[in-house]
């Protein structure tokens, strides 16, 4: 480093201008009168005293008196401890700016608009791995690689992940073998979208302009907030797109995070005269209390029950849909997400088993 760059880090360091200069010089030339000293360095000779008695202060230089005043560096410990005082001082300051950035402290509210993907991309890591159920994504296929591991992870733990991949390429998509250790099931769609991370339909991660001008997002964790994406994810970004991936057991249990996908693979099974037992977990809709249903499914009913021949489709779901749970305990209506009509909001439904 040269002299000039020294004395330009000495001032970041805390040093005037003058002082640097003076500091540098005497490094450079041991012991050294007052006027010498100014010559060297550059400081004016008017101003050279009053420099050194600051430094003198400090404990960075000491005087003399000879013939002239005279002045050396004293210990290069003391400016060098001040500087890694500072050093560690500007450090923790670039933590917290980062910190700041990409991790904003809770601040107590439901939802928080954010500046940058970054952030959204690291909250929902952190969603994910506190999952308990049930993740959604809507992610490009780089985005899949840099949750790649966060996903594994989730998988191995049981979480049922699916992924809605908006990709234009299938040269682009990652392959069966390689998204059986990430996901549950795959959906391709052939269109751009946004960044979503749904998380046990209770914690949002939100991108709409992801790597443009005006780049933002959105960090949610809150149930009612949650439902409005849990209806984009299910109409825009996974019903009309085709399976690229399924990994879903076809023999009990079978497990539902939705009632709007338990309902048509269910009606068909009473329909046909299966006792359909189950396991639901959830709460209570009047009280907001975790409760745990074990029967049997005796009903399954929802508004759009008599609109069309044929297969159930998302518009006969889109009202009303529960099912009919007796127990030992009684019959208890049972809801999807949001529910104010059942008896119990549901956070998941085991298929046990099916008897015919």
């Amino acid at each position: 480093m040269d002299s000039e760059r020294l004395v330009s880090v000495l001032q970041i360091g805390g040093l005037s201008r003058y002082q640097a200069q003076a500091y540098v010089a005497l490094l450079e030339l041991g012991t050294v009168s007052a006027g010498d000293l100014a010559d060297a360095s550059g400081v004016p000779q008017p101003r050279i005293y009053d420099v050194l008695r600051d430094l003198e202060a400090d404990g960075y230089v000491e005087t003399y008196e000879g013939e002239t005043l005279q002045a050396r560096v004293h210990d290069p410990g003391a400016l060098v401890s001040d500087l890694s005082t500072r050093i560690a001082q500007f450090q923790s300051a670039t933590d917290e700016i980062e910190h700041r950035w990409t991790e904003p402290e809770p601040t107590g509210q439901e939802a928080a608009i954010v500046a940058q993907f970054e952030t959204v991309l690291t909250r929902t890591i952190a969603f994910i791995e506190d999952a308990n159920n049930h993740v959604q994504l809507s992610v490009t296929p780089d985005q899949i690689e840099q949750l790649e591991s966060t996903l594994r992870s989730a998988h191995e733990d049981g979480i049922h992940v699916q992924l809605a991949i908006h990709s234009f390429s299938e040269d682009d998509l990652p392959d069966e073998e390689y998204l059986a250790g990430l996901c549950t099931e795959a959906r391709v769609r052939e269109r751009p979208a946004a960044f979503l991370a749904l998380i046990d339909q209770q914690q949002v991660g939100y991108a709409l302009y992801v790597d443009s001008p005006s780049e933002y997002g959105m960090l949610i964790d809150d149930r009612g907030l949650a439902y409005v994406f849990s209806w984009f994810f299910s109409t825009m970004l996974w019903e009309l797109w085709d399976t690229h991936y399924d990994g879903r057991s076809s023999d009990p249990p079978l497990r539902y995070f939705e009632i709007r996908r338990a309902i048509p693979e269910i009606e068909p099974l009473l329909e046909e005269g299966a006792t359909v037992h189950v396991r639901i977990t959830g709460q209570w809709v009047d009280s907001r209390r975790p409760c745990q249903l074990v029967g049997t499914v005796s009903e399954v009913t929802y508004e759009g029950k008599h609109l069309d021949e044929g297969p159930i489709t998302l518009r006969d779901l889109v009202g009303k849909a529960s099912l009919v749970v007796d127990t030992d305990g009684g019959a208890f209506s049972v809801g999807g997400m949001g529910t104010h009509l059942e008896d119990v909001e549901i956070d998941q439904i085991v298929v046990e088993e099916i008897a015919l």
